[in-house]
């Protein structure tokens, strides 16, 4: 009976052994290998989502192995295509440059978030460009980017985000009367 079992089921693809192959490389720390699999399992035969997942991976573990220039190559490719972890990959790049304290961060932020206001890392990107407008020019300049991206974000799963930052922003400039409105129209 155990033979017969054996012999009704299937072997791996080509894209599976090399997905688990990624997969085991990565929990032992071995990121250049992990991203050389991850790369093969991206070319392998699969559905358009998985070489897509497995090309994302891959530039992580790029990134993660210190070749910082090649996982980003590949992010910034990934990013431009809108696919399913485009945003992901943006915001990577993004971090990237925030890590850099590179001035390019801030207008990054603000294009990500014009481009991606529906997205999971919406929030933390609306975050990270508050920090940044605060650290520059106090309260006074994060509301200003604030309320230079509620038109943006306008019926977006951001808008509600936006409002809530805005009225929080006038509060702490002691615009009690603007932020209550501001609180009253969430």
């Amino acid at each position: 009976m155990l033979v017969a079992l054996a012999a009704c089921g299937s072997s791996a693809t080509a894209y599976e052994s090399h997905f688990a192959a990624g997969e085991r490389a990565e929990t032992a720390g071995r990121h250049g290998e992990a991203a050389r699999a991850f790369d093969a399992a991206s070319r392998d035969h699969a559905s358009a989502r998985e070489q897509a997942h497995a090309a994302y991976l891959s530039a992580l573990e790029q990134l993660r192995s210190g070749d910082v220039a090649g996982g980003a190559k590949r992010l910034e490719a990934i990013g431009k295509t809108r696919g399913e972890h485009a945003a992901e990959a943006r915001w990577e790049l993004v971090s990237l440059d925030l890590a850099a304290h590179d001035p390019a961060a801030a207008s990054e932020l603000d294009d990500l978030l014009r481009t991606f206001p529906d997205e999971g890392i919406a929030y933390p990107a609306l975050l990270a460009r508050l920090r940044l407008a605060r650290a520059a020019g106090g309260e006074a300049e994060a509301l200003a980017v604030l309320r230079a991206l509620e038109p943006a974000v306008a019926k977006t799963g951001s808008a509600a985000r936006v409002a809530n930052q805005i009225a929080e922003s006038l509060a702490t400039l002691g615009k009690i009367q603007e932020a209550r409105d501001a609180f009253v129209e969430l």
